[in-house]
């Protein structure tokens, strides 16, 4: 089983979108430690928030 590994975004996306981006990026730290060995329930988590 692989842990999740959180991935930095695109410096352009952070650029246009600078508060989004803190906010995703705030969201995939918390749902890594909260799930480093689910990867489903960590996607899971993310979709709220992507689906704003």
């Amino acid at each position: 089983m692989r842990k999740v590994e959180v991935i930095p975004y695109q410096l352009q996306w952070v650029a246009l979108f600078e508060q989004e981006a803190e906010r995703y990026g705030n969201l995939k730290e918390k749902l890594a430690s909260q799930f480093p060995y689910d990867i489903d329930s960590y996607i899971k988590g993310k979709e709220p928030l992507v689906l704003e």
